[in-house]
């Protein structure tokens, strides 16, 4: 369409932000300044129009915070998962705050999303429980250069755990048990010989280098 002498008209950059083609477009300008610029057109035409243009950043913020017991933080950190292969992205520790943060994280390709989740190394008898998020940094096409979530991590002893917890007594019977057993297996095997099946009397007497026939 041309334009006409004595009309007035804006005149912008056209960004990613909003645009129908933004995933075309977003990577290689984010925003322009000035947004607009407002021209009379005359009849010669207008030059030395000045846009200076910002390209879109290729990483991305994320942060957030962990609803956790703070005795389990040395413990735990937080991952990102690539669902496409399960393999971790990132890592970030929890600080004492309960704070986590991942800076200059690259955006997914083709527009897809991660995965955020709490791993930890307690032990077994610890029972878990934690919270998966998923990570989408695009909003309406565009880029998001922050993203904030929520994570919770619960841990607790197990039944059996708790048990031997609670009673210090069972753990000193249980750890006297072993220590029996492993000093007088022999004498132990021994006893039980009788009540053991034909092949597993086999096996044990071919460990110990004895005669598969009773003397």
């Amino acid at each position: 369409e041309a334009e006409l002498p004595g009309t007035a008209y804006k005149v912008c950059v056209q960004t990613g932000a909003g645009h129908s083609d933004a995933a075309a477009i977003a990577p290689a300008i984010e925003r322009a300044s000035p947004e607009v610029v407002p021209v009379m057109m005359a009849e010669a035409d207008i030059t030395d129009l000045h846009f200076v243009a910002f390209q879109a950043s290729p990483t991305f913020d994320l942060a957030g915070a962990v609803d956790c017991d703070a005795q389990f933080l040395d413990q735990m950190e937080v991952q990102l998962i690539l669902p496409s292969t399960g393999a971790v992205f990132r890592t970030a520790p929890i600080l004492r705050n309960k704070f986590f943060e991942m800076v200059d994280v690259k955006y997914p390709a083709n527009s897809m999303s991660y995965v955020l989740r709490v791993s930890h190394s307690l032990p077994r008898h610890y029972a878990t429980k934690a919270t998966e998020v998923k990570v989408t940094p695009f909003k309406d096409g565009a880029q998001l250069p922050r993203v904030e979530v929520a994570l919770s991590f619960q841990a607790h002893f197990t039944e059996a755990a708790q048990e031997i917890h609670s009673n210090p007594w069972m753990a000193f019977f249980l750890l006297g048990m072993g220590f029996t057993a492993f000093k007088y297996w022999t004498e132990i095997s021994e006893w039980l010989e009788p009540y053991v099946g034909d092949e597993r009397k086999l096996r044990y007497r071919a460990r110990s280098g004895r005669s598969p026939t009773r003397k």
